[in-house]
């Protein structure tokens, strides 16, 4: 009878040991997001602009190649060693340029290769599979708002559509490559308001599960289906059917895996963004998808705490945002003026949908607003 009775009392403590253990973890993932918000803001007050996407200024002078945000952000994390070993890693002004992609050099695996607990959440389990002398894995990603084009690193325009070039210089999120663009991110062209435009949201990083795996989980993987999905010629609906039950992909979907398109891996590469950046557009915890390709595709924000993820906002703060929050017109393929080289602030139906004509400004909803730094929508934090 004693033992029965204790055991008893286990079963109902245990659940609440286990929520107590995951409130702490998830307080110190939203510390640690917070922590690259003001390191940001540290940036900005130092250069007058926000970090670009990748080839920041300090790096591509250097002749040092496709080093990501996070390395920008270093000195102002009191990280200023690694900062120094990536800096030495300059070949001059006139030596063969080094990339963060290398995949053969001793001294740059020592800064791309390596484990840093500030970019990891205790709250995702995958990233314990990660050791040093895997690339870089992070759980903090920047926003890259909510217009999904192409991810890759060829920078010309796709026929017939003369604004779309590379994904992540075309965004209109906080995270740009501006030295393509020619658009730097500052508070002034912010204006939709800091506290209302996101900065970072977490991700959960791949799980290691092999390409091709029918039913793996689609917050740790990329999913495949058999058409194109979140670009231009499909509806974000589409990726919204890869999500299945218990957090596993839909029938018709698989994880896909090649050098680059791991959730949250290599993310000290600025060749693709599924390793360091996401868009505002599925709501959080969505899943994130690809085409058997990996040339277009987008991340979803991600998380393993109950029913959202932490969201860093430019003004500094830090918000649970809900997988609830407010979405619309996924029956819409979005696109833009003909003839337009940069993001413009609004898309317009290139489909008639539900609710939309072809040709009509709309928008996604609060979740993809929120995202777009100069939209000129009002959406607020719900």
């Amino acid at each position: 009878m004693v033992i029965a009775i204790i055991g008893v009392l286990i079963a109902l403590l245990l659940p609440a040991v286990q929520a107590a253990r995951e409130a702490a973890r998830r307080m110190q993932c939203t510390n640690k997001i917070k922590q690259l918000a003001l390191a940001g803001h540290n940036f900005h007050d130092t250069h007058n602009r926000f970090p670009n996407y990748s080839n920041d200024s300090h790096f591509s002078t250097k002749r040092l190649q496709h080093f990501t945000f996070y390395y920008s952000l270093l000195p102002f994390m009191e990280q200023t060693a690694i900062y120094d070993q990536v800096m030495a890693l300059s070949p001059g002004t006139t030596g063969a340029a080094v990339s963060s992609a290398n995949t053969s050099t001793t001294a740059v695996h020592a800064v791309t290769r390596c484990k840093w607990d500030f970019l990891l959440c205790p709250s995702d389990s995958n990233t314990g599979q990660w050791a040093t002398g895997d690339d870089l894995v992070s759980n903090y990603l920047g926003s890259l708002g909510d217009m999904v084009v192409r991810i890759g690193n060829a920078g010309f325009a796709i026929t017939g559509r003369s604004w779309l070039r590379q994904g992540f210089y075309e965004a209109r999120g906080t995270v740009t490559d501006s030295i393509r663009s020619g658009a730097e991110v500052t508070f002034a062209t912010i204006t939709d308001g800091t506290s209302n435009t996101v900065m970072f949201a977490e991700g959960v990083a791949w799980d290691k599960s092999p390409s091709g795996t029918v039913g793996a989980n689609y917050k740790s993987n990329m999913a495949a289906g058999a058409s194109q999905t979140l670009d231009l010629n499909r509806v974000p609906n589409e990726c919204l059917g890869a999500k299945g039950s218990n957090n596993s992909m839909a029938a018709g979907w698989a994880s896909f895996v090649d050098s680059e398109s791991q959730p949250g891996f290599r993310a000290q590469v600025g060749h693709s963004t599924y390793g360091n950046a996401f868009y505002t557009l599925l709501p959080p915890n969505s899943p994130s998808c690809t085409t058997t390709s990996g040339w277009w595709g987008g991340r979803s924000a991600s998380s393993n705490h109950q029913g959202g993820v932490n969201v860093a906002f430019l003004d500094g703060s830090v918000h649970f945002v809900s997988e609830t929050i407010s979405t619309k017109n996924f029956d819409i393929k979005m696109n833009f003026p003909s003839g337009t080289n940069d993001a413009p602030t609004v898309p317009i139906a290139a489909n008639a949908g539900a609710s939309v004509a072809v040709g009509e400004m709309f928008s996604y909803g609060v979740w993809a607003e929120l995202g777009s730094i100069c939209g000129g929508e009002s959406a607020q934090i719900p």
